[in-house]
């Protein structure tokens, strides 16, 4: 699969595509099929795309499927089937993965308020500093800067860096929340345990 993957990043779809179909082994017909899919895909053939994904979910059920497949949908103008087949992804991998993958995802493309609820269910089930700095660029972008404060306090508990503090208050400069920026250095200012051992703190 080495010189498929090699062809497929390259940019030559038609000769993956004929070097995926002299791939005759069973125990690769649904990772044949899922590669198929993502040369149609990206050669903007979706129907095509949305057939091969379909037969690789048959032989194996995956995440990654799922998601490409509802990608598929949703290029091709149907936003509810894409919909229908994220909800099938979860129910079959309700997993941190799952719905870091989905928040990422939604984040892309400017779903925000999806993007927010999928980073929130995957802290839920772990905490974890990517995800929750993922989280905070998704509140900044669906204008919510009062729970991005929440979340950027919560960042600098985990890692108290003076880089990361500064990173965060310019997160709040670049989406043009000046005021959000403002109240976030309020709220670390008035928080001593947050700014010990930074460069902000009074010596």
């Amino acid at each position: 699969l080495n010189k498929i993957n090699f062809l497929i990043d390259r940019g030559s779809y038609d000769l993956a595509i004929e070097e995926l179909h002299r791939l005759l082994e069973p125990c690769e017909e649904w990772l044949k099929y899922f590669k198929l899919g993502k040369c149609m895909y990206l050669k903007s053939n979706y129907s095509k795309a949305i057939k091969f994904y379909s037969k690789s979910l048959e032989l194996n059920k995956s995440f990654d499927t799922y998601l490409a497949l509802s990608k598929c949908f949703r290029a091709d103008g149907d936003s509810l089937r894409a919909m229908n087949i994220l909800d099938k992804a979860v129910a079959f991998e309700p997993s941190f993965d799952t719905f870091y993958s989905l928040g990422e995802y939604f984040r892309q493309i400017k779903d925000y308020e999806r993007s927010v609820a999928s980073f929130q269910r995957a802290l839920s089930i772990k905490k974890d500093y990517k995800c929750l700095v993922r989280l905070i660029v998704s509140l900044q972008s669906d204008n919510k800067f009062n729970e991005a404060i929440e979340a950027s306090l919560e960042v600098i508990q985990i890692n108290p860096n003076p880089d990361v503090l500064s990173k965060l208050f310019n997160s709040y400069l670049n989406a043009k929340m000046y005021d959000g920026g403002i109240k976030f250095l309020e709220r670390v200012l008035s928080s001593p345990s947050l700014i010990r051992g930074s460069s902000l703190e009074i010596r």
